[in-house]
């Protein structure tokens, strides 16, 4: 699943930008997908969680 900034995220979970090494961010089903390193980008669904996880950033 991919998901542009800007979009609302469609599921609870980790998430990472597309061709980057960067660490996952925990995004909140509902939140509005961040942007990374200043700019858009598309964000790919790495790990869904049904719950909160301890320690989320968004």
């Amino acid at each position: 699943m991919i998901v542009r900034t800007g979009a609302h995220c469609p599921i609870n979970g980790l998430w990472q930008p597309v061709d980057s090494a960067a660490e996952p961010l925990f995004v909140f089903e509902g939140s509005i997908m961040p942007t990374h390193d200043g700019g858009t980008a598309e964000w790919i669904l790495v790990d869904a969680k049904r719950r909160v996880a301890e320690g989320a950033i968004w």
